[in-house]
C-alpha cells in the first residue's frame, strides 16, 4: 500500500515528542474505521467519496477525556496527490488523535513548518515541531524511563485499510463553544450536529451523544472541490 510510507514516517515523527512511545504493528482484520474501539487510535484510508474533506478525524470523549480517536485519508482527492500532500495529511490527521489543536488556520499565512498549520505549501509543513512536542509534554507529561506511555500503531497493507490501535491514558481537553447547525454531514447518517467552527480549510463539529459522551469531528477541507 502506498500509504503505508506515509503512515511509518509520521509515526517516526511524533515519536521525537519524548511524551509518547510509538510501536507499530500490522493488521489486515481489524474492524473499520467507521466504528471506534475504547482505548484505540485506528487511521484508515479509503475512498470516501466526494466529501469535500481530504483528511478527517473523531476524538470520542467521556465526561471530557478522550477515549478513542479515528484518522481517515481520503483517496477521493488523496489517491493522485503528492507524496508531500499526502505525508502532510496523514501527519496532521494523527496529531489531532493526540488531542492537539490547529496552530494556524488561516491559509496565506507565513508556514509555521508544522503540520499542524493550515496551508497551501505541504512541502513545508510535512512534520510537527518542538511547539507540538511542547504542547503533548503539558498534556501528557515527559516520559520517564520504565514509565513510558506506550502506544501500539497497527497499519494494514495491499490497498486495504489502514488501522492505528493505541494505548495511552486519556487526555482531558477543555469544552468548545457550541451552535447549531442544520448543514450536511461529514460522515453518512449523521446529519445533525452542532457546527463549532468553520473556515475555507476546516470545519469542527461535535455530536452529543449521552451519558457524558460526545464526538469530536475536525475535517481537513480539500482545495480541489466543486
Amino acid at each position: 500500500d502506498d500509504w503505508n510510507d506515509h503512515f511509518y514516517q509520521a509515526i517516526e515523527d511524533w515519536n521525537e515528542a519524548g511524551a509518547l512511545e510509538l510501536a507499530t504493528v500490522l493488521d489486515n482484520e481489524g474492524p473499520p474505521c467507521e466504528k471506534h474501539t475504547r482505548g484505540m487510535v485506528k487511521t484508515c484510508n479509503g475512498d470516501y467519496g466526494r466529501t469535500d474533506w481530504t483528511g478527517l478525524n473523531e476524538l470520542l470523549f467521556e465526561n471530557g477525556w478522550i477515549v478513542s480517536s479515528v484518522a481517515m485519508m481520503n483517496e477521493n482527492y488523496l489517491r493522485n496527490a503528492r507524496d508531500v500532500e499526502r505525508q502532510y495529511v496523514m501527519c496532521h490527521e494523527l496529531g489531532h488523535a493526540w488531542g492537539l489543536p490547529h496552530r494556524d488556520e488561516i491559509v496565506g499565512n507565513r508556514d509555521l513548518g508544522t503540520c499542524l498549520d493550515y496551508t497551501i505549501t505541504p512541502q513545508n509543513n510535512m512534520k510537527p515541531d518542538e511547539i507540538d512536542f511542547e504542547n503533548l509534554s503539558q498534556m501528557y507529561g515527559e516520559m520517564t524511563i520504565g514509565r513510558g506511555r506506550r502506544l501500539k500503531m497497527t497499519a494494514s497493507a495491499g490497498g486495504a485499510d489502514m488501522f492505528v490501535s493505541s494505548y495511552a491514558n486519556t487526555t482531558h481537553l477543555a469544552h468548545g463553544t457550541k451552535r447549531r447547525t442544520t448543514t450536511r454531514s461529514t460522515r453518512e447518517g449523521r446529519s445533525d450536529r452542532v457546527l463549532l467552527h468553520k473556515s475555507d480549510s476546516h470545519e469542527i463539529w461535535e455530536e452529543f451523544l449521552g451519558n457524558g459522551r460526545r464526538l469530536v469531528t475536525k475535517v481537513l477541507l480539500s482545495t480541489r472541490r466543486d
